[in-house]
This record gives structure tokens, C-alpha cells and sequence, in this order.
């Protein structure tokens, strides 16, 4: 496959302004239960963190009220439609299967780094969209389908050119990394194998850069300096859409995607570990 042809989730990953468009758009749904499933979809998706497999698979046993914390299992059981429908099947594959008993552990996340606890009591707003869901849906029970086509849907309200759910949880590592997160900690939050991912996302932002120039600046009383607001720097999902060299992903012939589940399982070689671009990490 070309690389040229690879469409990359963080050149579609909506701004900040797009993202609240997004989650204003998620109030405008037909039906009350609706809205608090677009809304939670947006959110945990975009701020959360959430794979967009972990979505479907979603309960109120993984979230603990008190701590605030949404915990994503190793194993779990199981009963939303995907896991019934594909467990149905192998059962009637494969004798040794009992579509009852493998119920119980088939769920798994996509990496053992995506085995993690998400904290999501850090606004107002995050605690009562976690917690309305909880109370009033408690799980989706869709197929990926009807995530898509639900992610499509606020697309299209919210007038923006390209979403898919892979692009919102490329919207959350922007957002934090934004906010300042060490890589190490933006990896733990992801749930991602390769700490590289994490770091060029934050160098894709610039905002720990210019506040580590700022602290050494600080400290030189002989030269006047003028400190570099993190705000004032340009969003860097809005560089690659503006930009009019040839490189803005918006334009040029439909792409293909890469999705989580199209990842390779085998290990990676001495020159795929080599990458360290955004470009180079396409469905993390």
C-alpha cells in the first residue's frame, strides 16, 4: 500500500472549537436517550480516550463512582451483540466450544497496554455525561456499524468534512498532550504499546516545548524576554487542514483508512521501529 494513500487519524482529528460544535450537536438528537448516547459516544471517545471497541463493550461495571475512574478490564463478561454474535458463531465452528461459557471471558481489550483505569472526574461536565449515561442507558449493545454511523451523523450536524471514531480518540491525545501531559502518562491514558506515539503527539503540539524555553528563559535575569502563551501558539490540527502545499489531507483523492483492526499482530521489524512521526503511527 502507498503511503500516499494512507489517510492518518490525527490529520483528521477535530480542533477544540470543532469538538464542543460536536458535543453540541450531540444534544440535537430526536430523543432524550438518544442525546445522552451521542453525547458519551463524543465524549468518551474524544476527551476519554475510548477505542471505539471498548465503546460497544462499555458497562456500568467498569466505572467506579467514587474514585471517578472508568476501568477498562483484561477480560470481561461479555453479553453486548458483537461479542453474542461472534461467539455464536464459533460455537457452531468449533465442538469444543459452549457459546455460554465463552461469554464469560471473550472480551479482551486491543492491547495488554490498553488494560487501564481512564479518571474522568476532572470537570463538571465530564462527571455528569459519564455518569447520565450510566444511569439512564448503561451500555450501547450497537454493532461498530451503528458507532460509525452515529460518529457520521454528528459529522454531518456539526458541518465538518471528515470524523470517524478513530479521529475523535486522535482529538483526545491532542487535547491532552495540549494540556501539558507527560508522555509517559498520555501512553498510560491511550493505552498504547509504543511510548513514541505519545511523544509525537506532544511534539506535534509545541505547548511543552515553548514552556520548557519559557522556564529557561526565566532563570536568565541579563536578557529581557517575552513569554510565549501556550494559547497563542496555532492549533496543529488546524496547520494540516489550511495548509495549501499539496499536503492538506482534506484534498486530493479519497484515501484509504487504516483501523485498529486492521493492525498487524506480528512483532514489528528493526525498520518499523524506527518511525517517529504521526504519520508513522496511523491506527495507535
Amino acid at each position: 500500500m502507498s503511503s500516499a494513500l494512507v489517510r492518518h487519524a490525527s490529520a483528521d482529528a477535530p480542533s477544540r472549537d470543532e469538538f464542543k460544535r460536536l458535543l453540541r450537536a450531540a444534544g440535537l438528537a430526536d430523543t432524550p436517550g438518544r442525546r445522552v448516547e451521542d453525547r458519551f459516544i463524543c465524549h468518551a471517545s474524544g476527551r476519554l480516550t475510548l477505542r471505539s471497541g471498548e465503546l460497544i463493550h462499555f458497562h456500568e461495571g467498569w466505572v467506579d463512582r467514587d474514585r471517578k475512574i472508568i476501568k477498562i478490564p483484561g477480560l470481561d463478561d461479555c453479553s453486548c451483540r458483537y461479542c453474542r454474535e461472534r461467539v455464536q458463531e464459533l460455537a457452531e465452528t468449533h465442538d469444543d466450544v459452549d457459546a455460554e461459557n465463552a461469554l464469560e471471558v471473550y472480551w479482551q481489550p486491543k492491547y495488554e497496554a490498553s488494560i487501564r483505569a481512564i479518571p474522568y472526574g476532572y470537570s463538571e461536565r465530564s462527571i455528569e455525561i459519564v455518569e447520565t449515561f450510566v444511569d439512564e442507558v448503561g451500555h450501547l449493545d450497537v454493532a461498530q456499524s451503528t458507532i460509525n454511523r452515529r460518529v457520521n451523523t454528528l459529522q454531518e450536524r456539526a458541518s465538518l468534512d471528515r470524523l470517524y471514531p478513530h479521529a475523535l480518540r486522535a482529538a483526545a491525545a491532542f487535547y491532552w498532550a495540549e494540556q501539558g501531559m507527560e508522555a509517559h502518562y498520555l501512553q498510560a491514558l491511550m493505552g498504547w504499546e509504543d511510548m513514541r506515539v505519545a511523544v509525537a503527539y506532544i511534539q506535534a503540539t509545541g505547548n511543552q516545548l515553548a514552556d520548557r524555553i519559557n522556564q529557561l528563559a526565566s532563570t536568565d535575569t541579563e536578557e529581557d524576554h517575552t513569554v510565549t502563551d501556550a494559547a497563542e501558539l496555532p492549533d496543529p490540527t488546524a496547520a494540516v487542514y489550511d495548509a495549501t502545499d499539496g499536503t492538506n489531507p482534506r484534498s486530493g483523492p479519497e484515501p484509504e483508512y487504516l483501523h485498529d483492526d486492521e493492525e498487524s499482530q506480528h512483532p514489528p521489524t528493526i525498520e518499523e521501529t524506527q518511525s517517529s512521526t504521526l504519520d508513522d503511527f496511523a491506527s495507535a
